[in-house]
């Protein structure tokens, strides 16, 4: 093992005050005369104490279905026969809610996904019963380069064009499964599976 190795497990050990006496003497002298260690530690010691409160119950199950969600969009786009099938890496529905915050009046989700060097991120607003307003940003490498964004269903297409800021609405998209293309004039830029 080597020095570091050695340190990162001293200071892992400080950290949960699984420590006896001379333990604790090696880590004080260690950090003693190491500005960056004591800043460091100070900063784990600081995430230590904040998510040790954390009910890891609550979250194992939501946890679980982002992982299996990010698998599942990973072998989707490798299995892909373009380059562009984007991955999702966040899923507000998917997640408990911190302790003390009330649910909105509204049911929104927010999902982001990467593709490539692309982030596309997009906000669902339930406008009734049956539909959906979806607005959404692509940011990335080729941002403002004159965009449009396709949602097709087997029998329902809209398309709009993506602001200079690469931001997108539809206003009222009705709940179905969508394929959602975002293209400039040359090229696919981005395709996200959106179940709404």
């Amino acid at each position: 093992m080597s020095k570091s190795e050695e340190d990162m497990k001293k200071i892992a050990v400080f950290l949960h005050s699984r420590y006896n006496n001379v333990e604790y003497e090696e880590i004080l002298q260690m950090i003693s005369g190491d500005d960056d260690l004591r800043r460091v530690i100070r900063q784990l010691s600081a995430i230590y104490d904040e998510n040790s409160s954390i009910d890891w119950e609550k979250i194992k199950s939501p946890a679980h279905e982002v992982f299996r969600n990010l698998l599942k969009d990973i072998k989707s786009a490798k299995s892909s026969r373009d380059n562009n099938v984007a991955v999702r890496v966040f899923d507000s529905s998917l997640l408990p809610l911190p302790e003390g915050v009330r649910p909105a009046g509204v049911d929104t989700r927010r999902i982001k996904y990467i593709v490539n060097d692309q982030f596309v991120e997009l906000s669902l607003y339930p406008v009734s019963p049956g539909s959906y307003e979806v607005i959404g940003q692509i940011t990335g490498t080729f941002a403002n380069e004159g965009f449009s964004a396709y949602m097709e269903h087997t029998n329902k297409n809209f398309s709009v064009i993506v602001n200079d800021c690469g931001v997108f609405r539809f206003p009222r998209v009705p709940v179905g499964k969508y394929s959602l293309t975002i293209t400039n004039e040359t090229q696919t830029i981005a395709r996200v599976e959106l179940d709404l």
